[in-house]
């Protein structure tokens, strides 16, 4: 039996060295946007990050029918879930960036139901599903933060499918943007109204259900209407309020509702 197995299990002394990662976890930053995390919180992020792993850009991190026993906190770059459609194409179901955890989609599963790819080069630090027992037991909310995170997703689902079905290609675009700066925003990494763009135009289009060409006029129409500005992978947003009201951009990254969660002073 792992440490993480055992339902008793007390989180053990971390080293000084050690602690100075909760300054540089982009978890602990992500989540620190949400709630106050107690010592034990960070101590039980802390643990979820000790092992790291480099991946080089386009590296398959995990393929659709592996065994799913591991999730993976993003640490830095960006990665995507993405699985093949029978018609031979691909289809992007999600990106991930630094403070991203993935694999609570995947809990029900016993077998990964879609490829996690990198899209640049990545650190990711797995950790095994027990781990989130060891968190169940020792910080509710905490864990209730998690489940909050997991139940967003299904939100965004329900907007990604919205502009699929109502939306042209342009609007699509620039609603994609719009949630990309949202994501960034909240961990420091989305400077002001802009960010770097990683993902090229025909992963935007997996993204997104269109066609490379349908990107690539879309940006350009964002550009020339001066809604957007390009320079390589660098996109900023001239007027983001603006846009975001354009496409009825709903911001799903700068709050989220806990006042369900348990008592802090019960917790911990």
């Amino acid at each position: 039996m792992t440490h993480y197995e055992d339902p008793f299990y007390r989180l053990p002394s971390i080293p000084a060295s050690f602690m100075s990662t909760y300054q540089r976890s982009c978890l602990v930053c992500y989540l620190k946007h949400y709630i106050d995390l107690s010592d034990v919180d960070q101590g039980l992020i802390a643990e979820l990050e000790q092992e790291e792993r480099s991946v080089t850009a386009r590296e398959r991190v995990l393929s659709g029918g592996d065994a799913v026993r591991m999730l993976f906190v993003i640490k830095s770059g960006w990665l995507f879930q993405d699985t093949d459609l029978a018609d031979g194409r691909r289809h992007l179901v999600r990106t991930l960036l630094p403070g991203d955890v993935y694999g609570l989609g995947e809990l029900s599963n016993t077998h990964a139901s879609t490829h996690l790819t990198a899209c640049t080069d990545a650190v990711i630090c797995p950790f095994p599903k027990a781990a989130l027992s060891t968190i169940i037991l020792r910080s509710p909310r905490l864990a209730a933060l998690l489940l909050d995170l997991s139940a967003r997703d299904q939100v965004l689902y329900v907007d990604r499918l919205r502009a699929a079905s109502r939306m042209s290609a342009k609007s699509r675009v620039l609603s994609l943007l719009l949630t990309m700066l949202d994501r960034l925003r909240v961990t420091g990494e989305g400077r002001g109204d802009a960010m770097d763009l990683p993902l090229n135009q025909s992963e935007i289009g997996d993204l997104l259900g269109l066609t490379n060409v349908s990107v690539s006029k879309a940006m350009v129409e964002l550009q020339q209407s001066g809604v957007i500005e390009r320079r390589r992978s660098r996109v900023t947003l001239l007027d983001r309020l603006a846009a975001a009201e354009s496409v009825d951009h709903v911001d799903r990254y700068s709050s989220l509702d806990t006042a369900w969660f348990p008592d802090p002073s019960a917790t911990g």
